[in-house]
């Protein structure tokens, strides 16, 4: 590093453009001089790029960048003073030297010193192209960092020299191209024929034999043979009725999305075909003649299947059809080229290729080999096939055939050779296993390698060099020896290189960091979309609520009219959603006038977070003039107004919207595209009420306190009193229309009926329901699923089906209901029913009074509200704790309709973006099935563990991707059950599975006072909604969060506490709506409190008090 007291050195190589001469100049141009910087600032992420290039008009340079601020947004490098005449002689550049540049808002002053300097040599039309590739430790207006300088010296004259030049590799065989008609008449083909090389002729093993053949040198011989090759197979088909009849059938079988029970029996089918089939004379014939012609007399030979697309790079199928050994005579090879054939056609071959993206149907050669007789054998890597290291050969020898070691049956010696960098190689490791009846042979003039002398590794070392630079990649060889002599049996690209490993691929869509430093939060977003997306939800549902984040910076005027293309709020780690406090903290007062930090941290986390300090949010975000932020308040107060008419539109939308089903794959994939729009413009229309009620709250709550330290508890009870008689959310209309259905089913089935549906599991009581004699309750639960049935827990993963694809996830709920009006008659409770059936909670909430005790609150029904607007106000400011003045009541009474409004119409969006997602998720589910019948995928779910732009790269033939997305699918359930803090700096890390610690004695805990009112009962701890099924009328449900999929359960219980949420969370929000009092953001309630304990709620003033415990 170099220091500020360098100044003075470095100001000798600052030098203007008036400085040098016109020939100078042209000097520098015809050179073709180009200069790129780009560093980093690892304490703040802070990115700059420049970049010098000489113009062809002999006289200037042009100078351009961007400096990227860690909350993506971009600034264009204005003017820059470096000059490129430094740097005209190559052999003597200055290693340090000052560069100063400009933004529109900034200047910098950058001090470079080069680290370390690499050189390469590129050659373009003949001409060497110069590259110096140097690091460097710079000061960047006093704070160190580190980056990469790179010089490129295009138009000098000479060419390379033959020392520089890289080594050749050896040429490709080049085959024209055959006429498919040709093609048929080719039915076997010799291992030395150039057509042989063509993959789909003679499959993958067969053309890997042919390219081996044209690299054959002294070193290694490709034992002879032939291949019968796919249009054998193709004829044999055809010529054969029953056999294509039973191969149609097992291809139709397998293009169902659900795999049929006889699926074994069609398998067993086709094999029995085959084996009774008879071949045509023609192809009898060809292979009686090549064996006879290619092969010696009476000589064992072995005949290998060469399936299409097998031992390629994506997929080996080693061991996937069938090989045979020490075959005799030509009746046994023709006997032996039938079962090759039926081997392709196996449950776990086609399986196999079914999960490779490979189709049912595909062609087969068949390689009739000379077996050698061979003394040694075995197979050599040319990279370590389980770490990938290129630097390392492996060789794995024993005595007598080879397929022993491929197959396992016996352990080989293994020798382990280093490559280094001057071309040779070392014996690095050796370890010793065979055995053989002479010793003696295992002894060589120096040391003992096993089965192998010294000679004979590096013999194989060189060969497996020879052939890896034949085939480009690292490759797997089989190999035998026999009189002193190697032959190459079979070589393959070594397929496991580049396999990700678990790890990677549960992190190889993760949202980048600009540092270490960022703040994450599941809050807010954790109880939005609970659990892990899949790869297809996070590609298009995440993005769409990134780019709405960024549309409502746009409209608050904190980031340009382009929006980032990257992910700054939203950030997503293995596939769980965070948001970026750091990146959203930009829509504080250092940006906005009106804005405050402590009142949007009460409302989105439920607590001000201290730690986050105004330095670290401003070194990331910058501070904005005063002008600046007054004119952005006024932006802000203009968005308040905005867009008032978009839910409108959206509802019209929806009511005719529809997604045309194709009968293709690839054109239901642009459907999808081209209507990805609607999606994004639903979620944004959403994302913009869901600000402007947050934006309303935070008013309201400015008025309500005098300062920012008044931000009390007191506080948050006041504003869920005011926020109390919010009536006519639509996601509270879900538990009051399941109660109105229990109590049709009660009244028009009676009791002993009833016991037989809440007795059946999830499915039974579905067919109940909808059986003929519950015509009034099925009636009600289809108008129930037609305004609902597009919501659900989770309800925006496309994975998840909703409650009108799966109404059998609103029994178990549903079935609760019934349960307690059954206990309730038999209590003599009263449920009343007709024609106009009332909700029974009422009801329910008496029976929640006998379990607990409801002290205080005010809880809004319609039939409590009061006629006098200026009445109800006067009675809920008698029970707030602040004392208002006269001036804020009356601003307050204007204020608080306009917050009520905010909230309907927050989640009136959400529901609306949701029932626009549920045509997307039918749309996607539609294009899987077509995957699944056009023979893409195996099963039509793995369409969402692909992404939505790797779908079109499946469809444009990426078969490894299928591959990804079954491993992607294995991991999912570990993603779903990783649980991570509410509040991370830097990358989040998930934690240990918690377990409540055995406790005695008293507990009291402060949360957020949400929905108002005290009870006291029984504790039911509930991670997962499908454990909801055990909550008891009037119990306390403690849990991490609640979404509409819980709201069925609300009129059950008799308090609320979550660990996440606020005022307007979704469990704040229906909570106040049915007067069940509420506790948001107590920290780790789920691991301190446990099912049985008896607690007291008080969510006036947002605590809660364990009484008793279960082992107390």
């Amino acid at each position: 590093m170099r220091n500020s007291s360098c100044s003075q050195r470095y100001k000798e190589h600052l030098v203007t453009p008036c400085d040098h001469n016109v020939e100078t100049r042209r000097t520098v141009v015809q050179q073709d001089i180009r200069q790129s910087f780009v560093f980093v600032l690892p304490q703040t992420g802070t990115v700059f790029h420049l970049a010098v290039i000489a113009r062809e008009d002999g006289f200037n340079t042009i100078s351009n960048g961007y400096v990227m601020k860690p909350n993506g947004i971009c600034e264009a490098i204005t003017n820059c003073n470096l000059d490129l005449i430094l740097f005209m002689d190559a052999k003597e550049l200055p290693t340090d030297y000052i560069i100063r540049f400009e933004t529109e808002c900034d200047s910098y002053q950058l001090e470079c010193h080069i680290d370390s300097v690499h050189q390469f040599l590129l050659e373009k039309e003949g001409r060497e192209v110069e590259v110096l590739q140097r690091f460097t430790v710079f000061t960047l207006n006093g704070t160190h960092g580190r980056g990469t300088n790179e010089l490129t010296f295009r138009n000098c004259c000479t060419t390379l020299s033959s020392s520089s030049q890289t080594e050749l590799l050896p040429p490709s065989v080049v085959v024209t191209p055959v006429p498919s008609s040709a093609c048929q008449s080719m039915l076997t083909l010799s291992l030395s024929d150039p057509f042989c090389c063509l993959v789909h002729l003679t499959g993958g093993k067969g053309s890997q034999l042919a390219r081996l053949q044209t690299l054959a040198t002294k070193r290694f011989t490709v034992p002879a043979g032939f291949c019968v090759t796919t249009c054998a197979l193709d004829q044999h088909v055809k010529a054969n009725d029953q056999l294509a009849l039973a191969l149609g059938d097992l291809q139709s079988a397998w293009q169902q999305t659900e795999h049929t029970a006889n699926i074994g029996r069609l398998h067993q089918r086709v094999e029995e075909c085959f084996l009774q089939s008879q071949m045509q004379s023609q192809l009898r014939e060809t292979i009686c003649a090549d064996y006879v012609q290619l092969l010696p007399p009476n000589s064992l030979v072995a005949v290998r299947s060469s399936a299409v697309g097998e031992d390629s790079e994506d997929s080996s199928a080693a061991g996937q059809m069938a090989t045979y050994l020490n075959v005799n005579g030509i009746a046994s090879v023709l006997e032996h080229v039938l079962k090759c054939w039926a081997s392709l056609y196996t449950y776990q071959a086609v399986q196999y290729r079914r999960q490779h993206g490979q189709p049912v149907m595909c062609g087969m050669a068949v390689v009739v080999q000379l077996m050698v007789p061979s003394g040694k054998s075995g197979v050599l890597f040319t990279a370590d096939p389980i770490t990938g290291n290129p630097k390392s050969i492996l060789i794995n020898a024993t005595y007598g055939l080879g397929e022993n070691v491929v197959s396992g049956q016996v352990t080989p010696d293994t020798v382990e050779l280093e490559k280094k960098s001057d071309q040779s190689m070392c014996i690095k490791a050796v370890t010793l296993c065979s055995t053989a009846a002479d010793s003696a042979t295992k002894q060589t003039e120096g040391k003992a390698y096993g089965c192998l002398t010294y000679d004979e590794v590096m013999i194989l070392a060189n060969i497996g060099q020879e052939i890896e630079s034949l085939f480009g990649s690292a490759v797997d060889i089989e190999w035998a020896e026999e009189g002193g002599r190697f032959y190459v049996l079979q070589a393959r690209p070594v397929t496991t290189l580049c396999t990700e490993t678990d790890d990677e691929l549960l992190h190889e869509l993760d949202t980048a960091l600009a540092t270490d430093k960022e703040w994450l939060t599941t809050c807010n977003i954790g109880e939005m979309m609970p659990g892990a997306l899949t790869p297809l939800s996070q590609s298009v549902f995440a993005q769409a609520i990134e780019e709405a984040l960024q549309n409502i910076h746009v409209s608050w005027g904190l980031l340009p009219s382009s929006a980032t293309p990257t992910m700054k709020n939203l950030g997503v780690y293995s596939g769980c959603c965070f948001i970026n406090l750091h990146t959203m903290s930009n829509t504080y007062e250092n940006n906005v006038l009106i804005s405050s930090k402590k009142v949007n941290e009460l409302g989105l986390c439920g607590k001000v977070l201290d730690d986050l300090t105004w330095e670290m949010i401003k070194e990331h975000n910058g501070q904005a003039s005063l002008w600046r932020r007054m004119n952005n308040g006024l932006k802000v107060i203009q968005y308040l107004w905005s867009g008032r008419h978009r839910l409108d539109e959206l509802e019209s939308l929806l009511l005719t919207f529809d997604l045309e089903r194709k009968s293709s794959a690839t054109e239901m994939y642009t459907t999808i595209s081209e209507s990805l729009s609607f999606y994004y413009y639903a979620w944004d229309t959403h994302m913009l009420f869901s600000a402007k009620s947050g934006m309303w709250s935070s008013t309201l709550v400015s008025v309500l306190c005098r300062n920012v330290d008044d931000l009390t508890t007191d506080m948050s009870s006041d504003m869920s009193l005011l926020l109390s008689a919010c009536s006519g959310v639509v996601s509270a209309d879900v538990p009051s229309a399941l109660e109105r259905l229990a109590d049709i089913i009660v009244c028009e089935n009676g009791v002993e009926s009833c016991r037989a549906f809440v007795n059946c599991n999830p499915e039974e009581a579905l067919n109940w329901l909808h059986s003929t004699d519950c015509s009034a309750a099925n009636l009600c639960f289809q108008q129930f699923l037609d305004k609902h049935g597009h919501r659900c827990l989770r309800e925006a993963e496309f994975a998840v089906k909703p409650w009108g694809a799966d109404p059998s996830k609103l029994m178990p709920p549903l079935q609760t209901l019934v349960q307690h009006r059954i206990d309730a008659q038999s209590h003599d409770i009263h449920v009343s029913c007709g024609s106009s059936v009332q909700s029974c909670g009422n009801g329910l909430l008496d029976s929640r009074l006998s379990v607990g005790a409801v002290e205080e609150g005010i809880h809004w029904t319609e039939t409590q509200k009061l006629e006098n607007q200026d009445d109800e106000f006067d009675q809920i400011f008698a029970k707030l704790k602040i004392k208002l003045s006269w001036m804020k009541r009356k601003f307050i009474k204007w204020m608080l309709p306009k917050c009520r409004e905010a909230v309907r119409q927050r989640e009136k969006g959400k529901s609306l973006a949701v029932k626009m997602s549920d045509h997307f998720r039918q749309a996607y589910l539609h294009l899987g099935k077509l995957l699944v019948a056009e023979e893409y995928l195996p099963g039509d779910d793995l369409i969402f563990f692909l992404t939505h732009y790797e779908i079109s790269q499946l469809l444009a033939g990426s078969n490894s991707l299928v591959t990804k997305a079954i491993r992607r699918k294995k991991l999912y359930p570990s993603q779903m059950d990783a649980r991570y803090p509410v509040f991370n700096i830097g990358t989040p890390q998930p934690v240990s599975s918690r377990k409540a610690e055995a406790t005695t004695g008293s507990l009291h805990m402060q949360g957020m006072p949400v929905s108002q009112g005290t009870v006291e009962g029984r504790a039911r701890v509930v991670l997962d909604v499908k454990d909801a099924v055990n909550i008891q009328a009037g119990e306390i449900l403690i849990t991490q969060c609640t979404d509409v999929g819980w709201s069925p359960y609300f009129t059950l219980i008799g308090g609320l506490v979550t660990e996440l949420g606020g005022l307007l969370s979704h469990g704040a929000v229906v909570a106040r709506e049915y007067g069940v009092p509420c506790v948001a953001s107590v920290t780790e309630a789920t691991v301190a409190i446990r099912t049985g304990d008896v607690v007291r709620l008080n969510g006036s003033r947002g605590t809660l008090t364990r009484i008793s415990g279960t082992d107390m």
